[in-house]
């Protein structure tokens, strides 16, 4: 209530690597206009984030009575639970529409928690000690485990697991700038590929558009509406979409009312976000352990070294300035990439379209990443589903099995 303090209360929190390891990373993203297949103006960014597998330790400080106690339990179990790797786990940060922010339990560890009484001398002791000291594993290794509910799922939110595989004679390329597959060294200083969750998200994004218009959706990124913004004479930007075509001197006096309309009038908008409203699925990174780090200047094994020249259609000839080359992801890589998507509040609809949009990459109809490579990858196994509607997923079984 106002004016009153709150009884929960966050202490800062420290994020913890080994810089001898590993450092802070520095990625760069970019927003592109599918209608003329450019980079918008000022869409092209970076941002630096932490290290895959950076730990954290968090504390939350709850004050309770005896009579509220089992309500206040019941409660910071719900809190801890948004951490559980099974309900898709907690985001934090600005950017986590970029595949990265999303925390969960470390491997082995969960919840605990300790009441302290403090009609209690001893208890309360134990209170001020542990407040005026820096927390280690051994104060709290007599706390209690957090309880959870048995079977761990959400009523709210559907998590889906996906494994992705490059099958035989296929490769990718999803580039950072330098033309070679993206990696990336975690906290324990191994290297990593990656498959970004900003490359899926788009991909996904693009897909579910389709299934909404043959579904009659309304869809705003049309041709006809670009077109028709185009030539009303204003700019066409990154906050064009976002903003669904209105008009940045509207946007204010607009903003309540397309929030309103969105669940029924912008289906695609209303579960990927807007400008306005953030969005309800996030997809998040996937990584795998390169198997052999290769030397500086040389390639890994699952790595295939390419050459390219453009073409000019009218002469034949190659043109002037335009040869280049990359190296891209192969089937080498015999180790699948983990990805984890979860939907916070999902209709029914919308889960329908999360799961023909993983036939259809299953499929081969979707590609990643680059045209320099085929861009082709599959289901290594059914997708592992958690949550309301995750009955979609059980039977979508990989479309081809490899001997």
């Amino acid at each position: 209530d106002e004016g009153v303090p709150s009884l929960l209360k966050v202490p800062d929190i420290s994020l913890s690597f080994d810089p001898t390891r590993c450092s802070e990373e520095i990625r760069t993203h970019h927003m592109r206009n599918r209608h003329t297949n450019t980079v918008l103006d000022g869409a092209l960014f970076s941002l630096e984030s932490c290290p895959p597998g950076t730990l954290a330790e968090v504390l939350l400080w709850l004050e309770s009575s005896s009579e509220t106690k089992e309500r206040d339990e019941t409660f910071l179990a719900h809190l801890a639970g948004f951490f559980i790797p099974e309900r898709g786990g907690f985001l934090v940060g600005g950017n986590a529409a970029r595949g990265i922010g999303r925390a969960v339990f470390r491997q082995g560890k969960m919840a605990v928690f300790q009441a302290f009484d403090f009609t209690d001398a001893d208890a309360l002791g134990k209170y001020l000690d542990f407040r005026q000291n820096i927390p280690s594993a051994d104060a709290v290794k007599d706390w209690k485990p957090v309880s959870f509910p048995e079977n761990g799922e959400s009523s709210d939110r559907l998590t889906v697991r996906v494994e992705l595989k490059i099958p035989r004679g296929q490769d990718i390329l999803i580039a950072d700038g330098d033309m070679a597959p993206q990696r990336v060294r975690n906290r324990e200083g191994k290297l990593c590929w990656r498959i970004p969750g900003s490359t899926l998200r788009g991909l996904f994004r693009s897909w579910i558009t389709r299934l909404a218009a043959r579904e009659g959706k309304d869809v705003m990124d049309t041709h006809a509406k670009y077109r028709e913004f185009i030539q009303s004479g204003t700019p066409y930007d990154g906050d064009s979409l976002a903003w669904l075509f209105v008009r940045k001197l509207e946007r204010k006096n607009k903003k309540e009312e397309l929030r309103r309309d969105m669940p029924a009038k912008y289906p695609v908008q209303y579960l990927f976000g807007t400008g306005f409203q953030r969005g309800r699925i996030h997809f998040s990174d996937a990584l795998v352990p390169i198997f052999s780090e290769p030397e500086p200047g040389n390639f890994s094994k699952e790595e295939n070294y390419r050459s390219h020249v453009r073409i000019d259609p009218i002469t034949g000839g190659a043109v002037p300035g335009a040869l280049f080359s990359n190296t891209t992801l192969t089937s080498q890589l015999d180790r699948s990439f983990s990805v984890t998507v979860f939907v916070e509040n999902p209709q029914e609809h919308e889960a329908k379209w999360l799961a023909q949009t993983l036939q259809a990459l299953d499929f081969g109809l979707l590609r990643l990443g680059s045209s320099k490579a085929s861009g082709r990858v599959q289901l290594a196994d059914t997708p592992a589903a958690n949550g309301i509607f995750s009955e979609l997923f059980t039977n979508i079984q990989p479309f081809e099995t490899e001997e």
